[in-house]
């Protein structure tokens, strides 16, 4: 829900490195909000990180590095094919996966088992 503190969370993730990653892809609806521009300001001067922020649509996780950090964002109401893919296939390229979603009784089940 609104105001749980999501994205205080999703930021202690990234910028503390709570999660270890090489790569950094979010793939958001809604790309322009003040969290996101932070993390592009901040990614910009990191060089040993490449970081893709992007609303232009999800990437197949057989094009995802390895070594990653993917976050989706507000995904729910969208096919979940792609999605889906990753968190059944990225283990073996050690991707970690994190949705980010209002309400999840909407989600398909082999995404949030």
């Amino acid at each position: 829900s609104s105001g749980s503190g999501k994205t205080n969370l999703l930021c202690n993730i990234i910028l503390k490195y709570w999660i270890h990653y090489k790569n950094l892809y979010i793939f958001a609806r809604s790309i322009d909000q003040p969290i996101y521009e932070k993390l592009k300001a901040v990614f910009n001067n990191i060089d040993k990180i490449e970081a893709h922020i992007t609303d232009d649509g999800i990437i197949s996780v057989d094009d995802c590095e390895p070594d990653s950090l993917v976050i989706f964002d507000d995904y729910i109401l969208d096919k979940q094919d792609k999605i889906k893919g990753y968190f059944i296939r990225s283990r073996s390229k050690n991707i970690s996966c994190i949705y980010i979603g209002q309400n999840y009784s909407l989600l398909d089940l082999q995404v949030i088992r």
